[in-house]
């Protein structure tokens, strides 16, 4: 889709939840590469205001930030009122809580946080701008989920168990959105070069394996109309098809707990190890 139809289908208005650095940051770039107005949703305002200005200064389109706890109970409200005044096309949400480590080590409070940012937030983002969209006849939703949601994932569990609940929900919202012409799309990624991935590994040079999120961001946007789900990367693609088609799900699992037992940390706020 050229650049021209992109703004159309998806503008004027791009939202991008967890946008203060990393994944995120790179998904509101591109929107504003594309000509659309960005509006940018995290927790930390000083991140939140030097991405504004690199985003104004670089692309030249509008943008405000909103300054938001995706784990508040109210935050689609908030997010879904303080974009009332705008025409909203697109809804990246791409926040998300890591707990790294046993699951039983972490507290009841902060398994909550995880579900209340993972999967109640995106849920009722989804519910709120989805009807917002179909009222329009036109727009999209991606939903950032990842590799590690197509199995259980040791040392990341409840993680993973969220982005298989995202993937879920953006198959399901795919075909019902589809017939008031807005575009679900979850993409699932790989390790990815963040700041949240080299908090967790000790690295976050690209390579083979570690995507930019750059190009993630790019080559998600560009498959957003296709609709369903997509795993950006050859090597990713083909990781998937073997763990989710060719093994055993006893035999993909011990494979993902040769990697995931080597992350580290205890908490990755923000966005999770991908």
């Amino acid at each position: 889709m050229n650049p021209n139809g992109f703004r159309n289908r998806y503008g004027p208005w791009a939202v991008v939840a967890g946008a203060s650095e990393g994944l995120g940051a790179a998904f509101a770039r591109e929107c504003a590469s594309r000509g659309l107005n960005v509006c940018l949703v995290a927790r930390s305002k000083r991140k939140l205001d030097a991405e504004l200005k690199t985003i104004v200064d670089k692309y030249s389109v509008a943008c405000r930030t909103l300054e938001l706890d995706l784990s508040e109970g109210n935050a689609a409200e908030v997010l879904d009122s303080h974009t009332s005044d705008i025409d909203v096309g697109l809804l990246v949400y791409n926040a998300a809580l890591s707990l790294i480590g046993p699951y039983a080590s972490f507290s009841e409070s902060q398994h909550r946080d995880t579900l209340a940012t993972n999967c109640v937030s995106p849920a009722l983002c989804s519910f709120r701008f989805g009807k917002r969209l179909a009222k329009r006849g036109k727009g999209g939703i991606l939903l950032m989920s990842s590799l590690a949601g197509l199995q259980g994932s040791p040392n990341i569990a409840h993680y993973a168990a969220t982005k298989a609940y995202l993937l879920t929900l953006a198959q399901g919202l795919a075909s019902e959105y589809a017939s008031a012409n807005v575009d679900v799309l979850a993409c699932c990624a790989g390790s990815t070069a963040t700041p949240g991935f080299a908090r967790a590994s000790g690295s976050a040079e690209p390579s083979l394996l570690v995507m930019r999120p750059e190009t993630v961001a790019r080559k998600a946007l560009n498959h957003l109309h296709k609709r369903g789900v997509y795993v950006p990367g050859f090597a990713n693609a083909a990781s998937a098809f073997v763990l989710s088609r060719l093994l055993p799900r006893r035999a993909a699992v011990a494979i993902l707990s040769q990697s995931t037992s080597k992350l580290g940390g205890t908490l990755s706020a923000g966005e999770g190890p991908q």
